[in-house]
């Protein structure tokens, strides 16, 4: 029995034991556990505060682990209060502890500081009377609150002078923080007037994709209500001007962007957005400069310190430059120079660093040179070399464009249509080393007056073949009419012009890529012939160079008539339609042709002739019109063809005589 009390005492003190150890283990303390996953930014000189939390029992005891606050911040042991005035931008990476009498936990926090305000003046707004913004002694209002990445004043680059507008990740570098995504702001109104104007900056961005809006500078108009927020994209109200990134990291643009219409006599505000996502991306990240305000200019109607006349001297560029350049800050743009040239050791061409015949690409480009051109009362031909490769031949990407424009027209670097022009033509896909000569009649309408020309080369951002344009001899040409006989004239008594001892023939060729000569690549019988040429020897041309060029000699007509007869020999382009090809003419003696323009005045046609073969020589023999019995007349053989293609040889000519047929 006794040892039954004994078994039960023993059970009821185990189970007051058990009872007493499951009090105390519900009663013990519990170490702390930091919730706050993330800190608001601050601003130097901005006063800052931030409470963290944990869980756990109480009292908690906050420290910093490791790393650091940012300085002129301090961290409340016993509240866990981080509050201070920052001094210092950037960011800055800790560790805070929370410790209770259960032990303690930690977490990894960071701080994100933005610059202060600048000191210096803020630009409330713009006119088309201000100077432009070039951020040596202003700036515009900065929407950069807590984002890692932010827009700030400084010297790590510009376009001109010594500073620019530019967005940092630690408030001196031209640099961002491509894993943490950033959404910032700088605004300035304009006053836009009646007429409207244009918004003109440079810029220079790399960022990330230039097919999907990943990281990127965007240009926007908005009402002056609307305020950007940090951290929000599309500002309330806003249209976009344009989107800019993967320009150059090294190569300033120059954009100039028309504000829409709706917007004159009103006061906008444009906003400059750099936006970038958290998914890698290239440096550096947008800078701008030389913010501006323009207007459609028109000139007072002054003239060009020296101006383009019938019978003056071609401008060759070896003296000089008497064009006037509107290159504006844009990437690629004119300049005199010796890169390249038609004759002699200079031009005039678009280069990208002020020496080479090369353009950048990747970044768009509008700029002009232009001279002034007296215009008799009977018509003058605009007639100049150029070369150029560019991008594409049937869509307006990368090219050289010719417009002629009253002389109160002022081109815009930027804008590509100066107001009231007309264009006279458009080129590239030219050759990389072979120059064409254009000759281009000046519409009637501008006949006896003064007129501006206007040579502009355009490229986009999207690819391109170098080089770019360059032009030389440029001159004005009015109508020749002549009266001296050629030194040689056909007869019917005289021998075949074979060309196996010189040439009688009149040469026109100008500066033309496709010409004739005398040589021995071809010849119907003996070794010589004469042929069109592109390199002065070989009988082959350039099919992607528009040439026309001439070859006349006169010719006694009897009063009983006579024919003329020749050996040809042409493959050309085209059976069917005028493309390239060999045209025989007669025409009056007083008729000069002219290279590059394929119309002659009084002429009759004797053949055409092309797709001959590319061995194997025709011949012609063609009646003189009986209206020149009795008369000297000119012969006239001309070589045309475009710029699309083509099939080798083109032409040659051989054993030309005046025959009486019986």
């Amino acid at each position: 029995m006794k040892n039954t009390f004994k078994i039960i005492g023993i059970i009821a003190l185990a189970a007051i034991i058990g009872i007493v150890a499951l009090s105390c283990d519900e009663g013990a303390p519990t170490p702390p556990t930091v919730t706050t996953a993330s800190l608001p930014g601050g601003m130097v000189g901005t006063a800052y505060t931030a409470t963290l939390a944990a869980t756990g029992d109480t009292p908690i005891t906050w420290s910093i682990d490791s790393g650091s606050l940012p300085a002129g911040l301090t961290l409340a042991a016993a509240t866990g209060v981080i509050s201070g005035t920052p001094t210092a931008a950037g960011t800055a990476t800790f560790t805070v502890k929370a410790t209770n009498d259960a032990g303690d936990g930690t977490r990894a926090l960071s701080i994100v500081i933005s610059p202060a305000p600048p000191t210096i003046d803020v630009i409330q707004t713009i006119t088309v009377d201000s100077a432009p913004i070039g951020f040596e002694t202003d700036t515009i209002t900065l929407i950069n609150e807590g984002q890692p990445n932010y827009w700030i004043r400084g010297t790590a680059t510009a376009r001109s002078g010594s500073n620019s507008l530019y967005i940092t990740n630690n408030g001196t570098t031209n640099a961002y923080v491509t894993n943490n995504s950033s959404v910032v702001h700088a605004y300035v109104d304009a006053e836009i007037p009646a007429t409207g104007a244009f918004l003109r900056f440079s810029w220079r961005a790399m960022g990330e994709s230039a097919s999907t809006a990943y990281d990127y500078l965007r240009v926007y108009v908005a009402p002056i209500s609307t305020v950007p927020v940090a951290g929000v994209l599309e500002p309330t109200g806003a249209t976009v001007l344009g989107t800019h990134r993967s320009g150059s990291a090294t190569i300033w643009g120059e954009q100039v962007i028309a504000i829409p219409a709706g917007n004159n006599n009103s006061t906008v505000r444009i906003i400059f957005t750099w936006r970038n996502d958290s998914n890698s991306g290239t440096q550096p990240p947008a800078a701008i400069d030389n913010i501006e305000l323009i207007e459609d200019v028109a000139g007072d109607g002054t003239h060009t310190a020296t101006k383009l006349t019938v019978g003056a001297s071609p401008v060759g560029f070896e003296e000089g430059n008497p064009l006037v350049l509107v290159n504006g800050l844009q990437p690629s743009y004119w300049v005199r120079g010796t890169a390249t040239a038609r004759v002699g050791s200079n031009s005039l061409y678009i280069t990208n660093n002020g020496t080479v015949n090369a353009y950048t690409t990747s970044m768009s480009s509008v700029v002009h040179a232009y001279i002034d051109a007296d215009i008799p009362s009977d018509g003058a031909s605009l007639r100049f070399s150029w070369k150029a490769q560019g991008e594409s031949s049937s869509t307006a990407y990368d090219y050289l464009r010719v417009y002629v424009a009253p002389v109160t027209t002022v081109p815009i670097a930027g804008v590509l249509n100066p107001t009231g022009s007309a264009i006279l033509g458009t080129y590239r896909v030219g050759s990389a080393t072979i120059w064409g000569e254009q000759v281009i009649a000046i519409p009637a309408g501008n006949n006896n007056s003064t007129v501006r020309i206007i040579f502009t080369w355009i490229n986009d951002s999207n690819s391109g073949t170098q080089p770019p344009a360059a032009i030389d001899n440029i001159s004005l040409e009015g109508s020749v009419v002549g009266s001296d006989t050629t030194a040689t004239k056909l007869t019917v008594d005289g021998s075949p012009v074979d060309f196996e001892s010189g040439n009688p023939l009149v040469l026109v060729n100008g500066l033309q890529p496709n010409y004739w000569m005398r040589g021995t690549a071809a010849a119907q019988a003996g070794t010589n012939s004469l042929y069109i040429t592109n390199d002065g020897t070989a009988n082959a041309y350039s099919t992607t160079m528009s040439s026309v060029v001439h070859a006349y000699i006169d010719a006694e007509i009897p009063s009983g008539g006579a024919s003329l007869r020749y050996n040809w020999r042409v493959q050309g382009e085209s059976s069917a339609a005028a493309y390239d090809y060999l045209q025989v003419r007669v025409v009056p003696t007083t008729t000069v042709p002219v290279a590059g323009v394929s119309t002659l005045t009084g002429s009759a046609n004797l053949g055409s002739h092309r797709n001959g073969g590319a061995t194997t020589w025709g011949q012609n023999v063609a009646a003189i019109p009986v209206g020149n019995n009795g008369t000297t007349v000119r012969i006239v053989f001309t070589w045309i063809n475009d710029s699309s293609s083509g099939s080798q040889p083109p032409a040659a000519i051989d054993n030309i005589e005046l025959i009486v047929v019986p």
